[in-house]
């Protein structure tokens, strides 16, 4: 499984304070379903089961680029406003773009 580091977008100061405290904690963490971390829409419904649902469709663009050790990240900018949700709190949070780091085989 490849790993994930999203870049997230806030709707306000506060909502950047909250996730700044959240980070913080010690049970901090993506909520999963199915083992996967899934992308919800803004209302709470489910968009997406998991993020390699959305980065497998044909539309989905992926910049490679390689970190300062020459190792490969891929980059995605999100095509529209997705969410996950993030453990203690369970609330959504809006992730505006996001870097897959593939697992060493």
């Amino acid at each position: 499984m490849d790993n994930y580091k999203f870049a997230y977008l806030f709707s306000s100061h506060a909502e950047l304070i909250e996730f700044s405290a959240l980070q913080n904690l010690d049970d901090f963490g993506y909520f999963k379903y199915n083992n996967q971390i899934p992308f919800f829409y803004q209302d709470g419904s489910l968009a997406y089961a998991s993020v390699a649902e959305k980065l497998a469709q044909a539309t989905t663009v992926k910049q490679e680029k390689l970190d300062l050790f020459d190792n490969l990240i891929i980059e995605v900018f999100l095509d529209e406003a997705l969410y996950i949700k993030l453990l203690p709190n369970e609330h959504l949070y809006r992730v505006e773009s996001l870097r897959i780091v593939p697992t060493p085989v």
